[in-house]
């Protein structure tokens, strides 16, 4: 693998950031092979902050999934699923294996922006190389369209990541969509501020029964891969931000998956 410097930079002392894909298996490998590379002494990931102590018991849970859901009068409910495969849940997975500080950086705030991000296909990192790949991927989702939404996310991310490297003896490795790993580094280049966020009262849950998944996704299932597809938004764990998609054609009657204990 290429060296930390290349997939990983230092964008402030102590606090290296590192561009991912939101329920990329191929990237959840990376992720893997960037923290032994790394050795952090924390880890740092683009969810919501109010999040944390069920995502920690979601992740425990590993390898049995959870879904992790936080409602709110008047808006669309907060869910995540928490499965093996996607790259944030690596990196926390590897984290509490080895009994690490984690951080979570996200601001909770309302937030129903619909982004579909053209980025290239996975199997091009195992041609361009990883450190490549991630360049690419962090330039494309940059020339997309973002929102003032998205910039009090970004900005609160780099308040949260700037406090959570401070509160660590050693290095921070920082995980995030690539649509935004241009932008807090950005942000980090001057003072922040707390951002203005609102709590959340989020529960945790073992797999749906019959109605799987009945959760709102920001873009939809991703359409079918190839050189140039337009894949799901690395703003956001699609899973947890934005509208609603219809069941997968073919699907009905489908046997769901079984319930975890």
């Amino acid at each position: 693998m290429d060296s930390a410097d290349s997939f990983a930079p230092e964008i402030v002392p102590g606090l290296r950031l590192m561009p991912v894909v939101h329920e990329r298996v191929d990237l959840a490998t990376i992720v893997r092979s960037a923290l032994s590379a790394v050795e952090p002494a924390a880890v740092a990931v683009e969810l919501p902050t109010t999040l944390r102590e069920v995502v920690l018991r979601a992740v425990a849970r590993l390898p049995r999934i959870s879904v992790v859901i936080s409602e709110e009068e008047d808006d669309d409910p907060l869910v995540w699923v928490v499965a093996p495969g996607d790259p944030l849940v690596e990196a926390l997975r590897w984290a509490v294996e080895h009994d690490l500080p984690v951080f979570l950086i996200d601001p909770d705030v309302r937030y129903r922006e619909h982004h579909r991000d053209p980025l290239p296909d996975p199997h091009t990192m195992w041609s361009l190389g990883v450190s490549r790949y991630l360049a690419t991927i962090r330039e494309l989702a940059a020339q997309s369209s973002s929102s003032d939404t998205d910039t009090l996310r970004e900005r609160g991310m780099a308040f949260h990541a700037r406090a959570a490297a401070e509160q660590v003896n050693g290095t921070t490795l920082c995980l995030v969509g690539a649509a935004h790993a241009t932008a807090v580094p950005h942000h980090l280049a001057g003072p922040t501020a707390p951002p203005l966020a609102r709590p959340r009262a989020p529960v945790a849950g073992s797999t749906p029964g019959p109605g799987w998944p009945p959760w709102p996704r920001r873009s939809g299932r991703p359409p079918p891969a190839g050189p140039g597809a337009a894949a799901p938004s690395p703003r956001a764990p699609p899973a947890w931000r934005g509208g609603r998609s219809l069941p997968e054609p073919g699907c009905a009657g489908a046997a769901p998956p079984p319930p975890c204990p």
